[in-house]
């Protein structure tokens, strides 16, 4: 999995406190009774957009054996998942814009 933004020269992703702590957050499994247990995909999709310019997208990628394989880590792969590293024959992406 990685996870990043998108955007042209006159977009820009601000320099946001929360966005990096709500993501590691809502990732660990630990704090479910204050932020959801979420995959990594979709923790992004929740708040990488946070603190962006209009028109910068929050983007997750995700590696596989195959086609099932990337899909499947893109939207499931947790970080305490211990999943072996994929082959990276297939690539599966997701994008939120601002």
């Amino acid at each position: 999995m990685a996870v990043g933004h998108s955007g042209t020269v006159n977009q820009d992703t601000r320099d946001s406190s929360g966005r990096s702590a709500n993501f590691a957050f809502s990732t660990s499994g630990g704090f479910w009774w204050i932020y959801p247990d979420l995959s990594v995909g979709d923790a992004w999709m929740s708040y990488g957009t946070e603190d962006i310019d209009d028109g910068c997208c929050a983007v997750a990628i995700a590696a596989g054996n195959n086609r099932d394989d990337a899909i499947d880590r893109r939207e499931n792969e947790r970080i305490l998942d211990n999943r072996s590293d994929p082959t990276p024959n297939w690539f599966a992406w997701k994008w939120i814009c601002e």
